[in-house]
């Protein structure tokens, strides 16, 4: 739980300075359809990495090694959306992003036994070990299409 522990001291560190921006960001540029595909993909490549630490599973680097140029596209996709939205240094904002999202999902898993995170995240590590490029970008669209966010989309 050490892990978690420091990725929630980070954030907090963290959280002052980006919750502004998040903000801002969110309510100064609508969101299109690839930052929706974007936002899905980091949603549960944070949601996989969190779980792969608390539970000392090589799930996400498997995953992330496989997937590493989807990933970069994501990665830039959502810094250009962060720059869209005003972002002075949206690379370093995008970084921000990421660790509030890790931090969300280390919050939710806090009060857990190791052991219990781990079965509660089997599924996402069976999901994870089944994406591959192609898979990863199916996933991520059909979790942007169902996501009920507030965000502002393009084009609505």
């Amino acid at each position: 739980m050490g892990k978690i522990a420091l990725l929630m001291t980070l954030g907090t560190v963290m959280l002052a300075a980006t919750t502004l921006g998040a903000v801002s960001a969110a309510q100064g540029v609508c969101f299109t359809k690839a930052d929706n595909d974007a936002k899905a993909a980091i949603l549960f490549q944070t949601k996989l990495m969190v779980a792969s630490s608390s539970c000392h599973d090589l799930t996400y680097a498997r995953f992330r090694l496989r997937n590493r140029l989807q990933i970069i596209r994501y990665q830039n996709q959502m810094i250009a959306h962060f720059r869209r939205g005003g972002a002075r240094l949206p690379a370093q904002r995008f970084e921000s992003w990421i660790t509030e999202l890790a931090n969300e999902d280390a919050g939710k898993v806090a009060g857990l036994t190791i052991p219990q995170v781990c079965e509660k995240a089997a599924g996402l590590f069976t999901l994870a070990k089944s994406l591959d490029a192609k898979g990863y970008r199916l996933y991520a669209a059909a979790e942007a299409k169902k996501d009920p966010s507030d965000d502002r989309r393009c084009g609505r």
